[in-house]
């Protein structure tokens, strides 16, 4: 289990964070939402170890991250990349194979290439297994992080705004690979994500931030109301339910 209590964090004078506190278990996709500059990649990267926050305890299985190595860490938390890089010179076989490097002594085994090739597989990226990744398109290059991470087989993955750059199809490719991980592989993924739609189709619980703090924590049907979206987002929805998925639909900016 990956668990955060108590945590602050703060840019010099400016909180960011305030007294954050989840839990994420294996297996389960949770989303964090909420408007721009309430703290989600933040919080992320405070998970992560990138940022060191003011109070407040990040463990995995009951074990401070803060008390382990760099290397140790990425066995437990894979991280994938608002967008993926605009440049790096080598193949996406290659992008891919540098996710087993916490797994790797030396050099890549057979072992190694195996699970690589079965990800590639799994992902419908074979083809593209040998292309360079700087030629790419967008979408493409994104599942190639998405499958790096993968490879990384930790029990935590961390996703900033993995569908921002992305059209509709890929958007719901990329989801649809998540939510199909997660259940398959007992992974849990923490998604910051901006689409209300994708969080209320994929996600298990939703955490709402507003300014730093969380706002409510729940399933999808608890926490995106229509009261909810408009005190935190300013704007009034309509949110109907059709084949099975939740739809928001804004109608107006709150005045």
């Amino acid at each position: 289990m990956l668990e955060v209590s108590g945590l602050w964090f703060s840019y010099g004078k400016s909180v960011v964070l305030q007294d954050i506190g989840f839990q994420l278990q294996p297996g389960e996709i949770m989303s964090i939402v909420g408007p721009n500059g309430v703290g989600k990649t933040t919080l992320l990267r405070c998970i992560l170890g990138v940022l060191a926050p003011g109070r407040g305890k990040i463990l995995i299985n009951g074990m401070p991250t803060a008390k382990m190595p760099p290397k140790q860490r990425a066995l437990h938390l894979g991280y994938v990349p608002q967008s993926a890089p605009l440049r790096l010179p080598v193949k996406a076989l290659d992008v891919v194979l540098m996710g087993r490097r916490p797994q790797i002594s030396w050099k890549p085994s057979k072992k190694d290439f195996e699970i690589v090739d079965r990800i590639l597989t799994g992902m419908n990226l074979t083809e593209s297994a040998l292309a360079d990744f700087d030629r790419l398109s967008g979408g493409q290059r994104q599942k190639i992080m998405l499958a790096r991470a993968f490879a990384q087989q930790s029990r935590f993955l961390l996703l900033d705004e993995p569908t921002s750059n992305l059209d509709l199809r890929h958007r719901l490719e990329v989801m649809e690979l998540l939510s199909s991980m997660a259940h398959s592989e007992d992974l849990g993924i923490l998604i910051a994500i901006h689409d209300l739609n994708l969080a209320a189709r994929f996600s298990d619980r939703i955490m709402m931030l507003r300014s730093g703090k969380v706002f409510c924590l729940g399933r999808p049907a608890e926490v995106l109301c229509e009261d909810h979206i408009r005190e935190i987002y300013g704007v009034d929805v309509a949110i109907s339910r059709s084949n099975g998925h939740w739809h928001i639909i804004p109608v107006s900016a709150v005045k």
